[in-house]
């Protein structure tokens, strides 16, 4: 048995916008949809040979605590080259994204949120020195 890739599916609760994010953010283009009912209910998005998913949240996520719950599962979004390019952009755009730092496993990285509150981390591998700004804290 060999895997051949591994897509991620993430609920939301609001599909044009989580579709919008990843278009805008990160350059994904709508691959694929299932409506039913004048709803949109599922989609993937691809960019490169890569995919996510989006699947419509089947629970009530205004309750508390739903948000931070998401913010805990991290998407990694792995660049050849251009991440200082990205987050100068998605920054010049007035996007809320992270500083731009260098990890202690090796990567240039930056994060953020996506619609539904999931963390999105883009980086790309470096061999600049760790950035530490509080050593205390978890690093996103």
């Amino acid at each position: 048995m060999k895997i051949k890739n591994i897509v991620p599916m993430l609920a939301t609760e609001d599909m044009e916008a989580s579709i919008r994010f990843y278009s805008e953010t990160l350059g994904f283009e709508l691959r694929d949809k299932f409506e039913s009912g004048g709803r949109l209910w599922w989609c993937e998005l691809s960019r490169d040979g890569q995919s996510i998913m989006l699947t419509q949240h089947e629970v009530d996520v205004r309750k508390a605590g739903a948000r931070e719950g998401f913010a805990q599962t991290a998407i990694n979004v792995y660049l050849n080259s251009g991440v200082e390019a990205l987050h100068e952009r998605l920054t010049g755009e007035g996007r809320a994204v992270s500083e731009l730092r260098v990890t202690f496993y090796g990567m240039k990285e930056f994060d953020m949120r996506d619609p539904s509150g999931y963390t999105v981390l883009v980086g790309q591998e470096t061999g600049d020195p760790p950035t530490v700004i509080d050593a205390s804290a978890p690093p996103f």
